[in-house]
């Protein structure tokens, strides 16, 4: 059967106030009169030693010494001469002007001289070479007495007498005291004995709760001591403890996080890889087998006129020429992801690069009927890699030709930012779903899978902004607008960085 500390304290504690009570009792019923008894012998030897010194056969001189010593001490003193004549008595008292005494019918003088203390039956006597001590029963009083008898000095004979029932009567009076106050003693040792286990025990129930909290990982809970002893120490190796495998857990968990996370990427790019490899594979494919079949019917001169055989060879050049560009493109992608790829920065006129660029597209602007609008200032000088940001207006125009609705609408734009340019295409059309939105910059991705691939476009132009921006460290982005879709990004303005 499991007892908890604390009633083991309740136990314990009232067992010892019970014994100590009981261990009083037994002492003072056993002993205390037996030890009093001792002290009053001890005291009646030391006030004959006292009587002794100072008695130098006059009465007189001492009688005050000896009044004092009957008052304090509650003694009867008689001295008698050699002869056997009473010359001082403190034991016989005047009745109608004469000594009474219950010893005998006589005198004082003939009691004294008849030895009247002989009237009395010896219960105990020690006797020694200086004193004789004795206890006697007063058989007509039926009392008690202590009496002490030594010779003097001067051969007088000195008897001290002190009644034994006092004796009695005080032991009695202390055990009924000790009997009254014994049931309030164990009362209130019982109620400390419950306020000192409350007080011991509350340390170490806080500890079995904080340990049952850190076996539940959860270290939150804290032990505050409230004394300076051991289980104060133990409280603060507890709470010590207690920090310890919270820090070592919370790196674990660190250290597993990681782990899944760098598990996830693993999978991601594993996933990427194949996906890559899928895609590539998928769009390769199409251009090999038409410039395979295209071929073979030329070699078979399956077309004898010169006008289908110069459709074959240009549909063989346009899907060489898009698969070219392809591999250029996955290339371009791939140097951009290199760990060893740097950009050549330089300082150049973004404005005037945004121009020289549209300049090559003015033939096919006109053949589309495009509306093209350009809002740039001249003189906004830019810090970045001149080629890969020209690649990206390239790829942002391209993505707006591809994408243009019958409006036709087409707008640039340069907009200063702080210690940013942010540069921005749109076109009109149809918008982007949001949940596309952060796909569309993933390779291969197409937002309309129904387009067909005609175009030219396999979804690497996007792919190529997002890793030429990631290189800048600067942000890009896409989004909805009324008239259709803007695409942006940011390049530091020159005069925030230095070359």
């Amino acid at each position: 059967m499991r007892v908890p500390i604390k009633t083991k304290l309740y136990l314990g504690m009232i067992g010892l106030v019970l014994l100590y009570v009981g261990l009083v009792w037994l002492l003072n019923t056993q002993y205390l009169e037996k030890y009093y008894m001792s002290k009053k012998q001890d005291l009646l030897i030391h006030s004959s030693q006292i009587i002794d010194d100072l008695y130098k056969d006059d009465l007189g001189k001492i009688a005050s010494t000896l009044a004092q010593l009957e008052s304090d001490m509650s003694v009867s003193i008689r001295i008698t001469g050699a002869d056997g004549i009473t010359k001082y008595s403190s034991i016989y008292r005047l009745i109608n002007g004469k000594p009474f005494f219950p010893e005998a019918t006589a005198s004082p003088d003939q009691a004294s001289r008849a030895n009247v203390s002989s009237n009395y039956l010896k219960v105990d006597q020690s006797i020694n070479d200086q004193f004789i001590l004795e206890i006697q029963k007063d058989p007509i009083l039926n009392r008690d007495y202590l009496v002490l008898e030594r010779k003097l000095q001067n051969d007088d004979v000195l008897m001290l007498r002190i009644r034994l029932s006092s004796i009695t009567e005080s032991v009695a009076i202390a055990n009924q005291f000790m009997g009254f106050t014994a049931i309030p003693v164990i009362l209130l040792g019982c109620i400390w004995t419950v306020i000192f286990a409350r007080r011991f025990t509350h340390p170490i129930i806080q500890l079995k709760e904080i340990a049952h909290s850190m076996a539940n990982l959860d270290f939150r809970k804290k032990c505050q001591p409230q004394s300076n002893d051991e289980i104060a120490d133990l409280a603060d190796s507890i709470n010590y403890l207690s920090d310890q495998l919270d820090l070592a857990i919370k790196e674990l968990h660190l250290q597993n996080q990681r782990l899944t996370e760098d598990i996830q990427k693993k999978r991601q790019m594993e996933h990427l890889r194949k996906e890559f490899v899928s895609n590539v594979s998928h769009e390769l494919k199409t251009p090999i087998s038409l410039i395979s079949g295209y071929a073979e019917g030329l070699k078979a001169n399956v077309m004898e006129d010169e006008t289908n055989k110069n459709f074959y060879c240009e549909v063989i050049m346009d899907e060489a020429r898009k698969m070219d560009q392809t591999v250029k493109d996955l290339l371009n992608l791939a140097q951009l992801d290199s760990e060893y790829f740097r950009l050549n920065k330089t300082v150049f006129d973004i404005a005037a690069l945004l121009q020289q660029v549209l300049y090559k597209y003015t033939a096919i602007f006109a053949e589309k009927s495009i509306q093209l609008s350009v809002a740039a200032s001249n003189g906004l000088l830019v810090y970045a890699d001149r080629g890969k940001i020209e690649q990206v207006i390239v790829n942002f125009i391209n993505n707006a030709l591809s994408h243009v609705n019958q409006d036709k609408i087409i707008s640039l734009d340069l907009t200063p930012c702080g210690d940013k340019i942010r540069l921005s295409v749109m076109n009109s059309g149809s918008h982007i779903a949001d949940d596309s939105l952060d796909k569309i910059w993933i390779s291969f991705y197409r937002a309309d899978q129904a387009r067909p691939r005609e175009d030219g476009r396999v979804g690497l132009g996007l792919a190529i902004v997002k890793a030429i921006q990631e290189r800048h460290h600067n942000s890009f982005g896409a989004e909805n607008l009324e008239q259709g879709v803007r695409f942006w990004i940011e390049l530091d303005r020159a005069k925030f960085h230095t070359p």
